[in-house]
């Protein structure tokens, strides 16, 4: 019986997802205790979606010379370039200070680990998304805290070797916990479906904590839910359209199916990661509640937006 829910929560992950969402969105306030369970479930997230990776073979091709410098160039301005440019645009631009500090966490994360099923369901080129998320998230502990640390100064709520070491563990955790799923399971069991649902029932997990009291906060204070809304479907949305845009403008050295990655991995970055490794914060809390609405909802969406722009480039 758990087998056959298993498998069939892992079938139907593109409807359950957004459906978790909306109920996590009405469960009752519970105390700030679930918050620390938060890295365990990104462990076991990152570690489930991980574990289907042949990292031998990933390994090798990823080191060609030529590829690892397109992949290393492409991590390089993922996680370096663009924040810092996003970021000093923002604030000559007038960025809230309120708000310096949710856009930091934003730009400074790495891609969700289902980044790369995002890119499938978008026929995009999977084998360099599966370069690109490992390598950004492998070098998310080390750009993260000091790009935090030189955009936020003394609000920075950690010291950088702090910031550091969580990150650290907890990518690291998954990376074993998949090493060790491969270890004991077969290629072919860790290919089923049941394992797709266990990976929603953890995401659904993570949902708990993310939303916890935050239908309270909705109610109460609904114009800055909505502005929090919009800003987390902006910072998504429009990263994948202003990548899509910028890199089609150079269509002889930036493929087509290297686009489609590049947009989707800016786009969908690893809030919760921050939320789970960070002191709690109201407004960073609410915001991320409300960025798990353009990554669980609008991938129902992003597959129909790629393919038609696949086909206008064919």
């Amino acid at each position: 019986m758990i087998s056959i829910f298993l498998t069939w929560c892992g079938r139907h992950t593109r409807v359950i997802m957004p459906c978790g969402v909306l109920i996590a969105l009405l469960l009752p306030g519970h105390g700030e205790g679930s918050k620390i369970f938060v890295p365990l479930i990104l462990i076991v997230i990152n570690g489930l979606a991980m574990a289907r990776l042949d990292f031998s073979a990933l390994l090798r091709q990823a080191i060609r010379p030529r590829r690892l410098l397109y992949t290393g160039s492409s991590a390089a301005v993922l996680m370096v370039f663009l924040p810092i440019m996003v970021f000093t645009l923002a604030r000559v631009l007038g960025l809230p200070d309120v708000l310096e500090p949710i856009l930091t966490w934003y730009l400074v994360a790495p891609p969700i680990v289902t980044a790369i099923w995002i890119c499938a369901l978008a026929g995009a080129d999977v084998a360099f998304a599966v370069e690109l998320v490992v390598l950004a998230c492998a070098l998310a502990p080390f750009t993260g805290p000091f790009l935090a640390d030189a955009f936020l100064g003394e609000a920075l709520p950690l010291s950088r070797f702090d910031l550091f070491s969580r990150l650290f563990g907890v990518i690291a955790a998954g990376v074993i916990l998949a090493l060790a799923l491969q270890r004991f399971y077969s290629r072919q069991a860790l290919a089923s479906p049941a394992l797709d649902g266990l990976a929603t029932l953890a995401m659904l997990a993570f949902l708990v904590p993310v939303f916890n009291g935050i239908g309270l906060v909705v109610l109460a204070q609904p114009m800055l839910a909505l502005g929090f809304l919009g800003l987390a479907m902006g910072l998504n949305v429009g990263s994948q359209v202003f990548v899509m845009t910028v890199l089609g403008l150079g269509r002889t050295w930036v493929p087509h199916r290297y686009r489609q990655v590049l947009a989707i991995v800016t786009g969908n970055r690893n809030l919760g990661l921050y939320f789970g490794v960070l002191p709690f914060d109201p407004l960073l809390a609410l915001f991320t509640a409300m960025y798990q609405f353009p990554i669980y909802v609008t991938a129902l969406l992003q597959s129909v937006f790629y393919s038609v722009d696949r086909k206008k480039n064919s």
